[in-house]
């Protein structure tokens, strides 16, 4: 579960509704798979600790 304590691994533009966050699956043990209502997929790896190796911006 991703709280308040933990990392975000992404952000977005909220002007634009291509770039609202339509789902965020575990793609594998240490990998979150984002996808926007406008189609676009971003893979994240999750370290043991809980940090995102990168944030990813949609829209920007």
């Amino acid at each position: 579960m991703i709280t308040r304590d933990h990392h975000l691994p992404g952000e977005r533009n909220g002007d634009a509704t291509d770039n609202e966050l339509r789902e965020a699956v575990w793609a594998g043990p240490d990998r979150i798979r984002m996808t926007t209502s406008g189609g676009e997929v971003f893979e994240v790896t999750v370290a043991a600790g809980g940090r995102p190796d990168r944030v990813v911006s949609a829209g920007w």
